[in-house]
């Protein structure tokens, strides 16, 4: 994002986004704001697109929220210092947290008068937050509300929550109950994950064997 794209947005987050989510118990680390619990940490970040230019710039906002030891185990990495959106068990773009579910992007324009633009745009963001970002991750507040969330069926309210339905979620959830110390209900469920898989692209059901190892070891 080019500098003055960039002290915009910093100025935005500053002035709206970071005392707002300071009084629901986030810190602040540039673009990435968490609130750790006990078992989980919910994470909320700036995503910036990867087509912006020196007339614009397009940044977007995920939630997401990170269980150690759930995606580190599928991918077969160690859990990152600071986990970012894709590395949490669920997440989702703001817009698509929304009742129309729509994909929201806010840009900065070299046209743009700045002022007001990004007051509009602060504004919006922390509107958003609180009807959207926030109850989606207060819904999760322990572990066992992931797991339910990942075994059980989607409204179409979280159609837009990632991973969506398929063998992933059953995975994630077979590694969670593993974690959790139930083996039995791990296993039980990588079945179910396997069945989802065979649905699946060929590459896909290629790689269940390979998970499968990294899993149980």
């Amino acid at each position: 994002m080019a500098s003055q794209y960039e002290k915009r947005l910093q100025s935005i987050l500053k002035t709206y986004v970071t005392p707002y989510l300071h009084e629901h118990g986030f810190t602040r680390d540039r673009n990435y704001y968490s609130h750790k619990l006990d078992e989980l940490t919910w994470v909320i970040e700036v995503e910036r697109s990867g087509f912006n230019d020196p007339t614009q710039a397009r940044f977007t906002i995920a939630c997401g929220v990170f269980i150690p030891g759930v995606v580190s185990r599928y991918v077969g990495k160690e859990d990152p210092t600071r986990p970012s959106y894709p590395d949490c068990t669920l997440f989702s773009r703001l817009g698509w947290l929304a009742s129309d579910q729509l994909d929201t992007w806010w840009t900065l324009s070299i046209v743009d008068d700045a002022p007001r633009v990004d007051a509009e745009i602060g504004r919006d963001i922390i509107e958003r937050l609180g009807r959207d970002g926030l109850p989606f991750l207060h819904r999760f507040q322990t572990r066992v509300e992931v797991l339910d969330f990942l075994i059980g069926p989607r409204d179409k309210r979280d159609r837009r929550i990632d991973p969506g339905e398929g063998a992933i979620p059953l995975i994630y959830a077979s590694i969670l109950s593993l974690l959790m110390g139930d083996e039995a209900h791990s296993h039980a469920l990588w079945d179910k994950a396997v069945e989802a898989a065979a649905k699946a692209p060929s590459a896909f059901k290629s790689m269940m064997p390979t998970l499968e190892k990294r899993v149980f070891g």
